[in-house]
């Protein structure tokens, strides 16, 4: 069972080949993400793997409801244990599944107020998330927090690929198999709003823990590597940053 978002998110994801190339351009594009009226708070990733490409990853949060007039949504991260968005409950010995809940976002308007069209910049089109963890923020929960980031090019089907995703993604597996130290929090599902975008999708994957236990992290996304099923890396949180709190005018 799923609901509806209420939220209209997007995300940017900008990749730095090494740390040469992000001391050049990453603070002049946090800068320029802050100034979007959209933007809601950013994430600078690094990968744990030396051998990826992509060594770091900025993530900046959209939500084009801020555009819409809706009200400030505040950056803090009290979490209730009793969601009142919560479609299924947990029970001893329950499945995996049955500790999450499923969102699937409404059609995306084209030119819907506030949304950003753009290389690097994708729709959230759908997210599955622990039951007591809300939509917002996606502020990282601890200093230990860890992000599995899949990205994907495609060769046409994109409709069927978007109804199918947590399938040929890994979502599913990712949701059986993640192992339970890590505390698994957030799937979601991203596309790109250009067709000129290299990666058509991206699944990014929030756990609570992850660095204090890096060997289980490292062994878990070697398993989705073997799945052979998008470029995938682990990374941890180098820094955080958010939205200057004077309002928008």
């Amino acid at each position: 069972m799923s609901f509806r978002s209420s939220y209209e998110i997007q995300g940017r994801f900008r990749f730095y080949d090494n740390e040469d190339h992000l001391r050049r351009e990453w603070k002049q594009h946090a800068r320029a993400n802050i100034r979007q009226p959209t933007f809601l708070e950013g994430i600078l990733l690094k990968a744990i793997h030396g051998d990826h490409p992509f060594q770091y990853v900025d993530y900046a949060v959209y939500c084009t409801s801020l555009a819409a007039g809706h009200q400030h949504i505040p950056l803090n991260n009290h979490h209730s244990n009793n969601s009142t968005n919560s479609s299924t409950t947990s029970s001893p010995g329950a499945p995996t599944h049955s500790l999450f809940r499923n969102c699937r976002k409404l059609p995306v308007p084209r030119n819907g107020p506030g949304r950003i069209i753009a290389s690097g910049v994708y729709d959230e089109l759908e997210y599955i998330l622990r039951n007591e963890v809300k939509p917002l923020p996606r502020t990282p929960i601890s200093k230990d927090s860890v992000y599995f980031l899949s990205v994907f090019q495609t060769d046409g089907h994109i409709g069927r690929l978007e109804e199918t995703w947590k399938v040929w993604s890994g979502a599913d597996f990712i949701l059986w198999k993640c192992p339970e130290k890590l505390k698994l929090r957030r799937v979601t599902f991203f596309k790109a709003t250009s067709d000129l975008d290299p990666f058509t999708f991206a699944i990014l994957c929030e756990c609570e823990d992850g660095l204090s236990i890096s060997d289980v992290a490292r062994e878990f996304v070697e398993r989705l590597r073997d799945r052979r099923c998008g470029l995938v890396g682990l990374y941890q949180v180098e820094r955080y940053y958010i939205a200057s709190k004077t309002p928008r005018t």
